[in-house]
Formats: structure tokens, C-alpha cells, sequence
């Protein structure tokens, strides 16, 4: 995130959806200067981007009129998987261009393209349930709410200062039970041992994988990409289906990319799409299985 975002000083927040995450980042400077200009102090106040705290999707495009601007948001399984701000309403290009970005279908003809939504604010943020520890405890920045927290952390706290002394009288016990156990558990000793002597068994059955590991995927892709002055700019896998994204201060012909990869033995139907001057390019790739020797 720290080299994706274009902020010397740089607060966000996330929210995961299994493996994944949607991430918005701002400028924290710029936020805190805003939310003191108010009258407020930055310690008490939490920031949320506004697609947060307004009525989810669960999949496909909306255009959202927001408080500033207009916010382009592609869904799926309730997760925003992109989104893109306008000043104005886009025009049905900058759409088409924004959900190409997105790894999504466009149909021209679909009128939602157009159509500006405007979904309700809600109480608390639907992502809520996926908060940390660190974004519980912003919520505790009153003296009022710290004060009563400090009270509840503080009784259990003096229970066991009045434990300690029943603990320390129990001590001895503990330490002739411990002694005992240890001959007990010699046995299991022993079977640990004969477990990790069959580790070299065990991982000859784990390389019978159905798909070659990232590390093999990359080696591959690179060797492709290699002495072409390209960056590899996104990277998502997941079972056998890669998307790949690739830039390059010239321009990149897409046919001689997929004509390449299409070579590999390790991939098939790849498919392009390039970006704006064609300076990127966007590659759906299937990996194939590894091929096992029959035994």
C-alpha cells in the first residue's frame, strides 16, 4: 500500500472478504488539517471512505452520487473489487475503460451505465464486522467511554493481584506434577520422533499438487517478460486462473503477448485487453495442470 499510495503521510482502511481486500487510502495531512479546521481533534475522530458507510452492493457496476463527486464501484460477492471518482458524470467510454480495468463485461446498451444512484448512509459501516483491535479501540477516544473501559480493565485486573498469592502456595504442587508428567509423557516422545522420521514420506505426498506453486508460475511468467523493459504491475491468482498485468514505458503489442505466453507449456487461453496508449496491457491467463508420471 505504502507504494501504491502517492501521500507522504498515508492513512486507509481496509476490508477483507476472504483473501481479499479492498483498499482506500488518503492523504492523513490533508484529513487531519480538514477535521481540526471543523473544531474537532484528529485523535477523536475515525475516517471512513464514504462507500463504507452507504448501502452495499452485492454484484455488478453502480454510478453513486457522492457528497463530492461521482463514484464509479464494481462488486462482487459484496466485495468493491474497483472503484473510480469523476467530478462530473462519466461519459460511457470512461465507463467502459474503468470496468475494462476492472476485469468486467461492459454492454453498452445496459442503461445502469448511466444511471446515477444515490444509496442510503447507514448508522455504522457495513464493513464493521471485519474491523481490528486498533479500530475498536478508536471508538474509545471519550474520557467518558476511556474512563469506564479503564474500570473494567482494572477490576479483573485487581482479582488477580488477590490470586497471586493462592497461585504462589500451589507452585510446589504444580512442580512435583510436572516432574511425574514428564515421565509420563515419554512415550509420546517417542512417537513424535517416529512421525517426523516418515516427514520425508509425508511431503513425497504432498507434491502431487494439481497446480504448479506461484513460484513456478512467476519463473515462468518472468522468463517470458525478461530483457523487455516491462513491470509487472498486478498479480492475482487463484486455482489455476491468472490475471496479469503488465506495463512498459512503450508501447505493447497484445497479439505478441498472448501469441508468447500461449507458447509456454504451462499456460492456454490466454486473453488481452490493453490500457489507455496502450502502454498496458491486461492478460487473462489459465495455467494447466502438471502432468504426474503414472506409477
Amino acid at each position: 500500500m505504502r507504494k501504491w499510495s502517492p501521500f507522504d503521510q498515508t492513512d486507509y482502511a481496509v476490508h477483507w472478504s476472504g483473501a481479499k481486500a479492498s483498499v482506500y487510502a488518503w492523504d492523513k495531512s490533508a484529513a487531519s488539517s480538514d477535521i481540526t479546521s471543523s473544531g474537532l481533534n484528529p485523535k477523536r475522530c475515525e475516517v471512513l471512505p464514504e462507500t463504507f458507510i452507504r448501502t452495499p452492493l452485492k454484484i455488478g457496476f453502480r454510478l453513486v452520487k457522492a457528497i463530492d463527486g461521482y463514484e464509479g464501484q464494481h462488486w462482487r460477492n459484496g466485495q468493491i473489487r474497483a472503484s473510480r471518482w469523476w467530478n462530473d458524470i462519466p461519459k460511457p467510454r470512461d465507463v467502459q475503460l474503468f470496468l475494462r480495468g476492472a476485469g468486467a463485461s461492459f454492454d453498452a446498451s445496459n442503461p445502469q451505465y448511466q444511471t446515477v444512484e444515490n444509496p442510503d448512509f447507514l448508522e455504522a459501516p457495513w464493513t464493521a464486522d471485519t474491523r481490528s483491535v486498533n479500530d475498536i479501540w478508536s471508538l474509545l477516544q471519550t474520557e467518558r467511554i476511556a474512563a469506564i473501559a479503564a474500570t473494567v480493565v482494572a477490576v479483573p485486573f485487581l482479582y488477580f493481584i488477590g490470586q497471586i498469592v493462592a497461585l504462589s502456595v500451589s507452585v510446589g504442587g504444580a512442580q512435583a506434577e510436572m516432574d511425574e508428567l514428564s515421565g509420563t509423557n515419554q512415550a509420546v516422545r517417542a512417537e513424535r520422533s517416529s512421525a517426523l522420521s516418515n516427514l520425508d514420506a509425508v511431503e513425497s505426498y504432498l507434491t502431487f499438487e494439481r497446480y504448479p506453486s506461484q513460484f513456478e508460475i512467476i519463473v515462468a511468467a518472468s522468463e517470458i517478460l525478461e530483457d523487455k523493459g516491462i513491470t509487472i504491475s498486478e498479480w492475482i491468482y487463484d486455482n489455476g486462473s491468472l490475471e496479469l498485468g503488465i506495463e512498459s514505458m512503450s508501447v505493447l503489442d497484445s497479439t505478441y503477448y498472448i501469441e508468447e505466453f500461449e507458447k509456454a507449456p504451462m499456460f492456454a487461453n490466454v486473453r488481452g485487453s490493453s490500457g489507455v496508449q496502450q502502454q498496458s496491457l491486461r492478460l487473462n491467463i489459465t495455467v494447466l495442470p502438471k502432468e504426474w508420471p503414472v506409477q
